[in-house]
């Protein structure tokens, strides 16, 4: 046997002809890799001057301070909140948003509200608030479908439990 022959069970076949057998292959595995790519990673990105498809800059707004006192009989306890809850919009829609709240101030103020009241002292102890900003937004969507608050922010989080 040669230095350049490859025995294989089946046949022996001379080393020199393995890359054009591997050729089809690739191809093969080629075209295949690009059929399975999604269109849109196939596309190009979009350039700066493309601003007419792009989405509007989201805006944040201040829906309000929150300073709730609740005193809770069945566990012994009272608890006092204080926080301010700001969400984002898209900038073409932020005046008509911001007029929309200031006609549905009292009801948010009254959603938000509800929403401490049935919240476990648990939920104001987890480090992103998740299930109480959930339960906020709820009891908004629930009070106030004219008002489209897609995700809540907490700042300025403070509370006390005696």
């Amino acid at each position: 046997m040669n230095a350049d022959q490859i025995m294989t069970p089946m046949f022996t076949r001379p080393a020199a002809s393995y890359p054009t057998l591997l050729l089809p292959l690739l191809l093969v595995a080629t075209l295949l890799a690009l059929a399975a790519t999604p269109a849109a990673a196939a596309e190009p990105a979009a350039e700066p001057g493309d601003e007419e498809q792009a989405e509007p800059a989201p805006v944040g707004v201040k829906l309000g301070d929150f300073r709730i006192r609740d005193s809770r009989a069945t566990e012994g306890i009272k608890v006092r909140l204080s926080f301010t809850l700001f969400t984002s919009v898209p900038e073409d829609e932020a005046e008509a948003f911001r007029q929309k709240l200031e006609a549905r101030r009292g009801r948010l103020g009254d959603a938000v509200l509800v929403a401490v009241r049935i919240a476990l002292p648990e939920e104001f102890e987890e480090p992103n608030l998740a299930r109480l900003r959930r339960r906020i937004q709820l009891q908004v969507r629930r009070g106030l479908p004219g008002l489209p608050i897609n995700e809540l922010y907490v700042s300025d989080f403070s509370y006390l439990i005696e």
